[in-house]
């Protein structure tokens, strides 16, 4: 019972942050979405120390074991309207593939720097 609570209660503060970023995100009429903000916001917080890693793991580790749920209503809106995919399929298409190329070609560049000064060769 004790695990259930702190799950909730550490999903509780990501959503506070979230919620809280989304409104701070419309109020200074950011290029970004709030969520990204956020994403940022509890970055800094663990980076500074403000907040530990182990006051919020089990509430993430949570919502990443579960995170295909949320890709559920994204599938139902992709189903739903067929026709429009049918239309820009070439277009979404080509952003998926580039989009997961320059990603894949980003996260190996940076891993490659980061083990780099790690190692103490930059």
């Amino acid at each position: 019972m004790r695990k259930i609570l702190l799950t909730l209660l550490q999903i509780g503060v990501f959503y506070a942050i979230s919620y809280l970023a989304n409104i701070a995100a419309d109020a200074l009429h950011l290029p970004v979405p709030g969520t990204m903000l956020a994403i940022v916001v509890v970055f800094i917080l663990l980076q500074t120390g403000v907040v530990k890693l182990a006051w919020l793991s089990i509430g993430a580790d949570f919502l990443i074991a579960n995170l295909v749920l949320f890709f559920i209503p994204s599938a139902v809106v992709l189903m739903k309207h067929t026709k429009y995919l049918a239309i820009h399929a070439t277009g979404i298409l080509l952003v998926v593939v580039l989009g997961t190329f320059l990603i894949m070609a980003f996260s190996g560049i940076m891993t490659e720097f980061l083990i780099g000064r790690k190692k103490g060769e930059l």
